[in-house]
Parts: structure tokens; C-alpha cells; sequence
């Protein structure tokens, strides 16, 4: 199989919809799961454009559109999250979080055994503290 035909994470999750239901479904967990109130307070109210900008990153990270590297941003997340302590327990709560969505999404079971390792690694980087 040439490389040009091979799916990416991207593809095979289902694509910008799928993408955007995870996210959905992450910042709906940080908003109602009292045991992550440490991460969600470190967001303002209104988490719609956190929303959009975790979709586009994501969207690049799985090998989807581009949009997120086009409008100028880099795929390094420690410099965004600088300005909060990101400790091992605020990257565990970030991941409950992830899983409740990759959960709600139902995603294929060996998909999530791929994504899982990954989006840990992701969050595991951006821990300063």
C-alpha cells in the first residue's frame, strides 16, 4: 500500500465531525465532573472557543485539515499552558476527561487503544509543575 493511500487517525475516527463530537464531549466533562474543578478553573466561563481550538489541533494532530498550522499556530502545547501549574494530577484530570469523551463517542475499541497511549503522551508534555 503506498503512503498517499494509507488513513490517517483522522480518516479512520470519521473525520471533522467525529473530531468535533470528542471535543464537545471532553469540555462537557470538565464542566460537570466536580472531580476536575482544578482544570476547569483554569478556563473562563464560556468554553466555546477553547472548543474550537482544541478541534482544529486536534484535527491537525490526527492528520486531518490543516487549518490550526495555517492560521500560525505551532503543534507545542507548553507554551499555552504555561501560565497554569500543570501538575501530574491536573494532566490525570485531563485525561478523565478524555476518556469520558472517547467514551461518549464510541469510537472503535482498537482506535482507542492507539489514541489513548497518544493523547496521554500530549498530555503528559505540557505538565510544568
Amino acid at each position: 500500500m503506498r503512503l498517499s493511500q494509507m488513513k490517517t487517525p483522522y480518516d479512520v475516527m470519521g473525520g471533522e465531525p467525529v473530531v468535533r463530537a470528542l471535543v464537545h464531549e471532553f469540555y462537557k466533562a470538565m464542566d460537570t465532573m466536580p472531580e476536575v474543578k482544578k482544570i476547569r478553573d483554569m478556563h473562563k466561563s464560556d468554553l466555546k472557543p477553547m472548543e474550537e481550538r482544541l478541534s482544529l489541533y486536534l484535527m491537525a494532530w490526527l492528520g486531518g485539515p490543516r487549518t490550526w498550522l495555517e492560521q500560525g499556530n505551532g503543534m507545542c502545547m507548553t507554551e499555552p499552558h504555561a501560565p497554569y501549574k500543570i501538575d501530574a494530577e491536573a494532566r490525570d484530570m485531563w485525561m478523565m476527561c478524555m476518556d469520558a469523551a472517547l467514551e461518549a463517542v464510541n469510537l472503535d475499541k482498537k482506535l482507542v487503544e492507539v489514541l489513548r497511549p497518544a493523547l496521554a503522551d500530549v498530555a503528559d508534555m505540557v505538565r510544568n509543575a
